[in-house]
């Protein structure tokens, strides 16, 4: 038996896949994360024409590496939220909002509208996209810096309470 010993030659396979929940295999997660958002910024920018200011860098943002962060589509919104619905910290693309602002934006219960939907289904909808699993991490990241680019060239200025 000893002589037929199992022998994983990668070379036959096409595709490799990866499960980040640290069965197989520990990661270098930051690495993987850093690497997969330079990937996407590189493609954005010179596949799809986005604008080179997108890329403002990985490293000074990487607070928005939690998983279960809700992006609101039409207001440009990031919240993570407690398991009763109640939003525990938010920011518009990558400047995070006071107390008093989530206050002023969601009302003084700080609860979303939707977070009885996603506890009964954790679906993406048409006004809210959520950031569920490690694959997503470097997403929530370039999507920040897309609402930033997007507010700068429009004239859009989110603004603080204190400005």
């Amino acid at each position: 038996m000893a002589d037929k010993a199992c022998k994983l030659v990668l070379s036959e396979y096409d595709v490799f896949g990866f499960d980040l929940d640290h069965t197989i295999a520990k990661y270098h997660i930051e690495n993987l994360f850093k690497l997969s958002y330079d990937s996407l910024i590189s493609f954005l920018v010179s596949e799809k024409g986005y604008p080179e200011e997108l890329n403002n860098g990985f490293d000074s943002h990487t607070d928005f590496l939690t998983r279960g962060i809700i992006f609101e589509k039409e207001s440009g919104n990031f919240l993570k939220l407690d398991e009763d619905g109640y939003i525990l910290r938010a920011s518009h693309g990558t400047t995070f909002l006071t107390s008093s602002e989530i206050i002023k934006i969601y009302g003084t219960d700080r609860k979303w509208d939707h977070a009885a939907e996603i506890v009964s289904s954790v679906n993406n909808s048409d006004s809210y996209f959520i950031f569920e699993n490690f694959f997503d991490m470097s997403g929530i990241v370039v999507v920040a810096h897309l609402i930033d680019v997007i507010d700068k060239m429009f004239g859009l200025i989110f603004r603080k309470e204190n400005d």
